[in-house]
């Protein structure tokens, strides 16, 4: 019969071809938006409908704010989730600032070079002091 190629393809593949956004499925767009674009200081960039996207850098966050319940996060990383790192500046300002807006220190990460922090969802980002 043919070979089998357990090799890479020199094909390109039929999947992905670039990054979207990062779409945050939330509760309440209030408090999503005190976390994200407040605490943390995200620029908003355009609303629709009830969603408001945000810039993260060259990424956009696209609040959507249709969940009926939040996550019941056990810890950083006791269980399955996609998780995103953000940079800062101010390590303990901007966690201190994100917890006065409804979230939730989880887990330090690396000895002190950030912290998980969960948002008023239970949505677990990454909080990372950035290295200059």
């Amino acid at each position: 019969g043919p070979a089998m190629n357990a090799g890479p393809s020199s094909a390109p593949a039929a999947g992905a071809v670039g990054f979207g956004e990062i779409n945050v499925v939330c509760v309440d767009l209030t408090e999503s938006l005190a976390f994200y674009r407040d605490a943390l200081g995200l620029p908003e960039l355009e609303r629709e409908g009830s969603a408001v996207r945000l810039a993260l850098g060259p990424v956009t966050l696209l609040l959507l704010p249709v969940a009926p319940a939040t996550r019941d996060t056990r810890g950083y990383p006791e269980e399955a989730t996609i998780s995103f790192d953000v940079m800062v500046d101010d390590l303990e300002a901007t966690v201190a600032r994100l917890e006065a807006a409804g979230g939730r220190r989880l887990d330090e990460i690396d000895d002190g070079a950030g912290w998980a922090v969960a948002d008023p969802d239970g949505n677990p980002i990454e909080v990372i002091r950035r290295v200059t």
